[in-house]
């Protein structure tokens, strides 16, 4: 269970909510519940929700629009994973760029990020 804080001017007011990730499988609008299927746990478990408010979010897909090389080059930022992955990216490319090896035409190429 996770807490969070609203603040106002006048008033400050404590509200709790509940994360689940879990595949929804059916919602009741009227008993305001919803089933679910957790994927996290071993086995497909069903787990029953009650809510006071519910926010739906959906998923996406990235889109390349067919740009030429993306896929093959770029690191998407959908993910807490992903934006992990481009920590790592970064630091190493500073990394190899640091070595005495490295030519300033080399390091310039290596040093090169783009932001789409």
């Amino acid at each position: 269970m996770l807490a969070w804080f609203l603040e106002s001017r006048s008033y400050c007011k404590k509200i709790v909510f509940q994360f689940t990730e879990a595949e929804c499988l059916k919602i009741d609008v009227k008993e305001k519940k919803v089933y679910c299927q957790s994927n996290l746990e071993n086995g497909e478990k069903e787990i029953l929700v009650d809510y006071d408010y519910l926010v739906i979010f959906v998923g996406a897909n990235v889109n390349t629009f067919n740009t030429p090389g993306v896929m093959e080059n770029c690191h998407f930022l959908k993910e807490v994973e992903d934006a992990q992955k481009i920590r790592r990216t970064v630091i190493e490319c500073f990394e190899k760029a640091s070595l005495p090896t490295i030519n300033d035409e080399e390091k310039e190429k290596i040093l090169h990020f783009a932001v789409v």
